[in-house]
């Protein structure tokens, strides 16, 4: 039960690292969500703990359908700043690159300046785009 908590408050984490951009109640949203969620995850189990004696197999497709349920919601409903659900975004390709990251972890608290930093791809792409820019 409780691994089913932390599971979901991680999710929560994992959404808020991944699309940190959500505006000024983006933090509040995700704080109501995630207790919503654990309350719903605690009355769930007390029920279906009755109704898996029936078989095993039924809680544990009660739990992916739960967690599958916890996400689609928060791609769907999880406010971002630009006004576009994670699911559009998914649905147009932004995926969340370097610096939504680094803003993400930065947060929760954490500073990772390895994400800042130019690979040698990176650096070669720029190059090859300067010689262009000068050849015209």
């Amino acid at each position: 039960m409780t691994m089913k908590l932390v599971f979901i408050v991680l999710a929560h984490i994992a959404f808020l690292i991944a699309y940190p951009h959500t505006g000024p109640m983006g933090g509040y949203y995700l704080l109501i969500s995630a207790l919503i969620w654990c309350g719903f995850c605690m009355f769930l189990s007390a029920n279906v703990l009755f109704a898996s004696m029936a078989g095993a197999i039924f809680g544990q497709l009660v739990t992916i359908v739960f967690f599958a349920a916890l996400f689609l919601t928060l791609a769907s409903t999880m406010p971002q700043s630009d006004n576009l659900s994670i699911l559009g975004k998914l649905d147009k390709g932004i995926y969340p690159d370097r610096n939504s990251l680094y803003d993400g972890l930065l947060r929760v608290g954490i500073q990772y300046d390895g994400l800042l930093k130019k690979s040698s791809n990176d650096f070669d792409a720029g190059v090859k785009q300067t010689i262009k820019a000068m050849k015209r």
